[in-house]
């Protein structure tokens, strides 16, 4: 597809970014670790900024023209998430598809938590934690984040086998995203320094 210039926002215009176009250089990193595997990961600018998943997957009702191109759609979610450890305060980015509800009991399984523990989420300004602001929360965070595990839930594996033709939109800011399967962009964070030392899969859930 055609790039989409800045002021090219009509029914009908192509969405992909050119890496010139990219600034999150984590997200750059990605595409290139991507595309040397073979996988496909497409980054693009939306028609507008968007904050929640429910706003997300309103766009792409809206404007199914400019995604008609990447087929079926599924939708990332990346919640920050704050438990106390040894007297301080430690940060999770939980990843995991915008259907599915967080299991608590998991994460405090998770994070060796006692039932009587709290963990939950992160109220305060995400961005001073990921460096990335609330509505494009994902892996690509910057070297400067101040997580402590970026955990990548089970059940996308799952989801990946139900939904075989799937892409998932992981944004990286209000207005971009990279479409991608959630098995290629793990590997592929797996090439970034700052960010393969922290990155989990979850555990499998009990039944």
């Amino acid at each position: 597809m055609p790039e989409l210039s800045a002021d090219e926002n009509q029914i009908g215009g192509a969405l992909n970014l050119s890496s010139r176009e990219i600034a999150n250089q984590t997200v750059l990193r990605v595409l290139t670790a991507a595309g040397a595997c073979g996988a496909r990961a497409v980054a693009v600018r939306h028609p507008r900024e968007t904050v929640t998943c429910v706003e997300k997957l309103a766009l792409f009702r809206e404007h199914p023209f400019f995604y008609a191109e990447l087929g079926n759609i599924r939708v990332a979610r990346g919640t920050v998430i704050c438990w106390r450890s040894q007297g301080r305060e430690k940060y999770l980015l939980f990843i995991n598809d915008s259907d599915d509800r967080i299991d608590w009991k998991d994460l405090k399984r998770h994070v060796n938590l006692s039932k009587k523990e709290d963990i939950g989420p992160y109220h305060g300004d995400v961005e001073e934690i990921v460096g990335l602001p609330r509505g494009g929360v994902s892996p690509f965070v910057g070297t400067n984040h101040r997580l402590d595990l970026i955990l990548f839930d089970r059940n996308l594996l799952v989801k990946e086998l139900t939904f075989p033709d799937a892409l998932w939109d992981f944004a990286f800011s209000r207005r971009h995203s990279v479409f991608i399967r959630p098995t290629p962009l793990f590997a592929a964070l797996g090439h970034c320094d700052g960010i393969r030392h922290y990155l989990h899969w979850g555990k499998a859930r009990q039944t």
